[in-house]
């Protein structure tokens, strides 16, 4: 492993049943921030979760700042924060009784600076079986935030947030100097200009599926538009990668020659509507 990479998957295969997830899968993430993004069931939470050690591959290896992911699952879990989309906190307890626990892994300063910035200081008194799914998630992002561990892996961080929230944790997530791994729907960090883009595909084989992961490191951008079939056509003239749902396109890997081209076509467009 040289010194600019975090995560190696050397030959790694997984199933679940009679699915095979990943097959002799090849792969390295570098130190930085890295999003994850692809369609739902291409097995963006089982990667995350294998990342940490929290889930095994059925053969390969996986390791993490030089450790594997098996073998050494202490050093792994002393380095690793993992933020999952979904999990509880003991019930009883409140958030007060949580921070008093964290308290002697993090300095109270950092606790209430994270708190303050995520806005939940209301929810101090509150116990976790009377919060929603969003306030939740948010406990659970301060938790993996103030624990300073050397990487920070969330996994859909914006579900069930509300927008102001939202916005509050991508600028936190910007700023934070920080190793961060995350998957998320949402274009909001695409468009973000801070992350390393890995987009995830399921291609459908004889013997079931793999994964295969394409970096893009380039900035992308969205456009909405009337005839998705024109547009469509452009972009594979120009064998652009793009996603396409609801009229909207996602574009990992634009060029001027795309844009000059999208643009003469509503330019074009608008032309034939107002004649």
């Amino acid at each position: 492993m040289n010194d600019d990479t975090m995560i190696i998957l050397e030959d790694v295969t997984k199933k679940y049943g009679g699915q095979t997830i990943f097959r002799h899968f090849n792969f390295t993430i570098p130190n930085g921030k890295t999003l994850l993004i692809g369609p739902n069931g291409t097995g963006k939470t089982t990667l995350l979760s294998m990342m940490c050690g929290l889930k095994y591959a059925n053969s390969g290896k996986i390791s993490c700042f030089s450790f594997d992911t098996v073998k050494d699952i202490v050093k792994i879990r002393n380095r690793v924060s993992y933020v999952p989309s979904e999990g509880d906190f003991p019930l009883d307890l409140t958030l007060q009784d949580l921070l008093n626990y964290a308290v002697t892994f993090s300095s109270q300063n950092l606790i209430e600076n994270y708190l303050s910035l995520l806005d939940i200081e209301s929810l101090l008194k509150k116990q976790p079986k009377y919060m929603s799914s969003g306030e939740k998630k948010l406990v659970r992002i301060a938790f993996g935030l103030f624990m300073k561990r050397s990487l920070l892996i969330l996994d859909e961080p914006l579900i069930n947030i509300d927008k102001r929230r939202k916005y509050r944790i991508m600028k936190l997530l910007d700023q934070e100097n920080a190793n961060i791994i995350l998957t998320s729907h949402s274009d909001e960090f695409i468009f973000s200009g801070q992350y390393n883009l890995i987009k995830i595909k399921k291609i459908n084989e004889r013997e079931g599926s793999r994964m295969v992961l394409e970096r893009s490191t380039k900035k992308a951008f969205k456009i909405r538009v009337t005839d998705e079939e024109m547009v469509s056509s452009i972009l594979k003239e120009n064998s652009i990668d793009f996603e396409r749902e609801e009229g909207e396109f996602v574009i990992l890997e634009p060029t001027l020659e795309l844009f000059s081209r999208i643009f003469q076509y509503i330019t074009d467009y608008r032309r034939v509507i107002t004649d």
